[in-house]
């Protein structure tokens, strides 16, 4: 993630940060978290997963907490929270130590979400000054850990081995008061054989956490800086005679036909005399029948490894991809001198090649598109901390929103992760946890670490450790050295021990996209000319995958579409991940005791912030959905369906799956007729290869247009049958036109309505006609007063608006300073014409003119009423000044009661739309209440705009009310509190979800347009030049109807 702004009171606080933090860099002693070079004392080496079940049957069952070689260490701790390590507790390691006093912390979570110390949220910037190695010690909250546990007595003479899943920064381990080690890198296992510090009966276990260290400045990830034990943590017990470590391959050769599978396992016999027996190997199709069997008798001496290898070719497997995630079980068992099953280890594996061929990324020779999201592991209770529930719930969500790819943003993930996305079908690219950003404004920038060669362990560690864990997951298609840490020769050094000991997939390195050390070109918020600039000159070596791009902070997500548009045009562009999955707020309690999402800035300590960036989502952090991923589900969808001649019913549908044909779904089809269904249809299954399209004819019957009457046609693609987290029935895609079929709409009869009649006085001009009343301030100009028989419909009056509450991107981009004329634009507006007239018995006209000196500019209204009870307003703009800046807006808005809630509407829904995101949203006839109309931003600011509307009405119980209709599409809003309640300004307090509240009136927009939410970036993008509103005349009209 990044950000090219500052915040002026960040700097003002890093330098008083500065002066009361830093120290002299003189007298400095050279503790272990300061110290590059010493990121790991008495760690294990790196190595796949190697969970020991003591059967065939357990390991089938692929539970490691249900098997007797696991004690589980997860729960309560006893805890002591200290703010630097000058006050950390010394000895409380220690046999007798007495730790009743301690608080209780929950194992996995991080601390300071349990009420020890603060949360911190940065984006680029270090909690601290950037001075590497060095951390300020007068604040660096340490936290010490201690429990007991008991072993169970068959573990007696196996091998134990403490599993620390994840603890950040920089930990101390003891065990039984004996000191067993150190470990830094907070997103891959810290694994220590404990073997000899064990004793029968009860065992204590000591861990000391400190908050920051060397290794925070490789971890400057765009998140809430938090600390403590982040995973699971856990006990098992290997055999004396046990596997290590295992490195499978499993690829397809023979024009991608048959499977080439490699599997080199490590055996280690740590008992004290010389071992044989046999090595089982098996690989079983997903209905558990062997296609693989093979057995290796070893003979292994006291203390040693042995490796065995084998290679085989097995015949036409199912390949694995994202579409169809087949997976093989591999077990592989050891048997002692007594044929004795020792334990057995699993694997998933799925045979799949991943090559960069001719310029482009290909899965089994197939190019294939990245529908991708950048994902932080988040929960708003836990933080980095998420139950397997909540991430197949992450899954879920993805693969029913046409997501097909996730970047593990900015570390590897909980190995569980990996399990679910080998198993449901998702493609990873696994990045390291290395990110140096902090240092953009070191003296010496990246190349403090980047080019330094006393970092080159440390990140060769971090490097080897992810690669060395999950080399074995076929969901892994590209590794990433990392993100946002400058380009120098410890990533090249990397780069080249990546390739050397992994020959089966591309790695990416977003700051090396422009060098060789990097197989993919991988920007990120590249504009759409950068894009093409990238093939301007012809075919490159490289695809083009965007690592980061469509900045999903609040309101935003513009114009995904005109960048889908671009990639589907040129083959080299092949996807690119959003930023990001999830809004990473907190969970948080005002003093009312009422919960609202927190963001940088809610937390207590003066700690520099970057306020709300953390919040940049496509799902809330609870999971509930925001109004723009169903954007990028229409935009990500897999199928293309395009009009060929629309009066026959010819379409042409393509196939942008890689791997799957359409026959698998049903495709079902409905003629609209003003939003109402009035026929419909099954086309028999439409059997179009990965890749290919095909021409169908929809044999809707012939239409009969009525006046007024727009018809749409709509396709929908749904699943025929339940799949893994996708139920039968699944809206997968779907499409809509507007059919060339139309009748001239006659002329309204207006000797036909009922009489008004009008009446003037110094204040007001009065038109009344049956049953209702048009009241038009004098002064003002502007209907003021709106009747049905006595009931006041307006509470405030229709009045010109140029403004929108900004977004966030549109406070990034400085819209609020750089547009700001309008927002009280019409405050200074001067009525200069005033006229009226009665022009027949049925019809008043009003015609208004003012002008709006600020602006030298000339606004026009002009009213017509007639005995129907419509009330038609023409707006006509003419700005004097041709250099003013865009306009957020052009409408009106008024005010109407609370109790004119129920609403309807004829255009775009049902979630809310703008200009450069509306795709999505098909027109249609929509309901419901205005309460729901809007969507609560962990921000507030502009919500719940519908476009391409008709009309729209706003009644009560009854409904009675008002009915808004225009000739030309408009736009249409309508929330249940005054538009000021939206909306923040830069450098005021933080505002939240639970500070917009429900009042007892409803704002009502009517727009001829609003300019779009922009999604390129939340820094600096603004909406593309065709969703933009230039300073220029405009024109439009539309029809109030008092319903009665």
């Amino acid at each position: 993630m990044t950000i090219h702004w500052r915040r002026t009171e960040f700097k003002a606080l890093a330098i008083l940060l500065l002066l009361i933090l830093s120290r002299s860099v003189v007298a400095q002693s050279v503790h272990d978290w300061e110290n590059p070079a010493k990121f790991q004392e008495n760690k294990m080496e790196p190595h796949a997963p190697v969970f020991p079940f003591e059967s065939h049957a357990k390991a089938m069952a692929f539970k490691s907490s249900k098997s007797n070689r696991y004690l589980n260490l997860n729960g309560k701790w006893k805890f002591k929270w200290v703010r630097n390590p000058e006050e950390r507790p010394r000895d409380f390691y220690k046999p007798f130590f007495d730790h009743s006093s301690w608080d209780n912390i929950t194992v996995p979570g991080n601390w300071e979400l349990q009420g020890f110390g603060t949360p911190i949220y940065t984006d680029v910037e270090y909690p601290f000054p950037a001075n590497p190695p060095y951390i300020p010690n007068q604040y660096n909250p340490v936290g010490s850990y201690y429990r007991t546990f008991e072993v169970d007595s068959e573990w007696q003479a196996q091998k134990i081995i403490l599993h620390i899943g994840g603890a950040k920064s920089a930990m101390y381990v003891w065990v039984n008061g004996n000191k067993v080690g150190y470990s830094q890198g907070s997103k891959t296992p810290a694994e220590f054989n404990i073997t000899k510090y064990l004793k029968t009966g009860q065992n204590t276990l000591a861990l000391q956490i400190y908050r920051w260290s060397d290794g925070a400045y490789l971890e400057g990830q765009d998140y809430w800086k938090v600390s403590g034990l982040e995973r699971d943590v856990y006990l098992y017990a290997l055999p004396e005679l046990h596997i290590q470590d295992v490195e499978t391959e499993a690829t397809l050769v023979n024009n991608y036909e048959d499977g080439k599978f490699k599997v080199q396992a490590s055996l280690d016999n740590s008992s004290q005399t010389a071992r044989q027996g046999e090595l089982h190997i098996e690989v079983l199709s997903q209905n558990q029948q062997p296609v693989f069997t093979q057995v290796y008798p070893f003979n292994i001496k006291a203390g040693q490894t042995e490796i065995l290898k084998e290679e085989t070719l097995i015949p036409n497997p199912e390949a694995w991809t994202a579409e169809t995630p087949s997976l093989y079980t591999l077990l592989l068992t050891i048997k002692d001198e007594d044929d004795k099953v020792s334990e057995v280890v699993r694997y998933n594996i799925g045979f799949r090649t991943v090559e960069i061929k001719n310029g482009q990324l290909m899965v089994n020779g197939n190019a294939i598109y990245l529908r991708g999201v950048n994902r932080h592991e988040h929960d708003p209770v836990t933080g980095n901390y998420l139950s397997v529930e909540e991430m197949t719930e992450d899954v879920r969500l993805m693969k029913q929103f046409n997501i097909n790819a996730v970047r593990t943003s900015h570390y590897p993930n909980d190995p569980r992760w990996y399990e679910l996305t080998d198993k449901y079908g998702l493609y990873v690219i696994d990045e390291a946890n290395i990110e140096t950003h902090g240092l953009a404004n070191h003296p010496d920038s990246y190349a403090a670490i980047a080019d330094n060669p006393d970092w080159e362990p440390a990140i060769m560690d971090r490097t080897r450790r992810m690669v060395e864990r999950d080399l074995n997951h076929p969901s892994i298609i590209i590794w990433s050295q990392g993100n946002e840490s400058g380009f120098g020769e410890n990533f090249k050094k990397a780069y080249q021990w990546i390739k050397e000991k992994d020959t089966t997939r591309p790695v990416q390195y977003e700051p090396a996209w422009k060098t060789d050390y990097t197989d993919i070109a991988a920007p990120m918020y590249h504009q759409i000319e950068e894009m093409l600039e990238y093939v301007a000159d012809g075919k490159q070596d490289k695809p083009m995958i965007l690592c980061e791009y469509a900045h999903a902070m609040g309101n935003s997500v513009g114009n995904l579409q005109d960048y889908w548009d671009v990639m589907e045009n040129h083959e080299q562009f092949q996807g690119g991940f959003i930023w990001d999955w999830v809004d990473q707020a907190l969970v948080k309690e005002n003093e009312e005791g009422k919960t609202f999402w927190a963001y940088g800035g809610d937390f207590p300590e003066p700690i520099p912030n970057d306020s709300n960036f953390v919040a940049n989502g496509l799902v809330q952090a609870g999971r509930s959905l925001k109004p723009h991923i169903w954007e990028v589900k229409k935009v990500y969808q897999p199928i293309n369906i395009e009009a060929v001649e629309l009066e026959t019913g010819k379409l042409k549908i393509t196939n942008l799956f890689g791997f799957t044909n359409l026959d698998n779904y049903e495709l079902s089809w409905v003629i609209e007729e003003n939003g109402k269904e009035i026929d419909s249809g099954l086309l028999s299954s439409v059997d179009i290869q990965a890749g290919a399209s095909t021409i169908i004819s929809v044999p809707f019957k012939k239409i009969e247009p009525k006046p007024k009457a727009e018809y749409f046609l709509k396709l929908k693609m749904k699943t025929q049958k339940k799949e893994a987290l996708v139920p039968k029935g699944h809206l997968v895609a779907w499409e809509q036109f507007k059919l060339p079929v139309r009748q001239a709409v006659p002329l309204a009869d207006i000797s036909s309505y009922p009489a008004v009649s009008m009446k003037k006085n110094e204040q007001w001009i009065i038109v009344e006609g049956q049953a209702f009343t048009v009241g038009i301030d004098a002064e003002t100009g502007l209907i003021t007063s709106l009747k049905n028989n006595e009931q006041e419909l307006l509470h405030s009056p229709l009045k010109p608006n140029f403004w929108r509450p900004p977004n966030d991107n549109d406070l990034g981009n400085g819209m609020p300073a750089r547009s700001g004329i309008w927002k009280d634009a019409w405050n200074a507006a001067r009525l200069t014409f005033l006229d009226y007239e009665q022009v027949s018995k049925q019809q008043v006209i009003v015609k208004s003119r003012f002008v709006l000196p600020q602006l030298r500019a000339e606004y026009r209204i002009t009213y017509q009423v007639y005995g129907n009870g419509d009330i038609s307003v023409k707006i006509d703009f003419e700005p004097g000044n041709t250099r003013l800046p865009e306009l957020p807006r052009f409408g009106m808005t008024a005010t109407i009661p609370i109790q004119y809630q129920q609403v309807a509407w004829f255009g775009r829904g049902p979630h809310e739309s703008y200009a450069d995101r509306k795709i999505s949203a098909a027109v249609g006839l929509y309901s419901g209440n205005v309460h729901d109309q809007y969507h609560a931003y962990v921000r507030p600011q502009e919500t719940g705009n519908k476009t391409d509307v008709r009309w729209f009405t706003l009644t009560d119980e009854k409904g009675k009310g008002l009915k808004v209709e225009a000739d030309t599409k408009i736009n249409a809003s309508f929330y249940p509190f005054p538009m000021n309640m939206l909306g923040y300004t830069r450098g005021g307090p933080n505002r939240h979800n639970i500070d917009v509240k429900p009042t007892d009136i409803i704002t009502v927009h009517i727009d001829k347009a609003q300019m779009g939410v922009g999604g390129d970036d939340s820094w600096g993008a603004r909406p593309h030049p065709d969703y933009r509103l230039p300073a220029k005349s405009y024109s439009y009209s539309f029809v109030i109807n008092i319903k009665q």
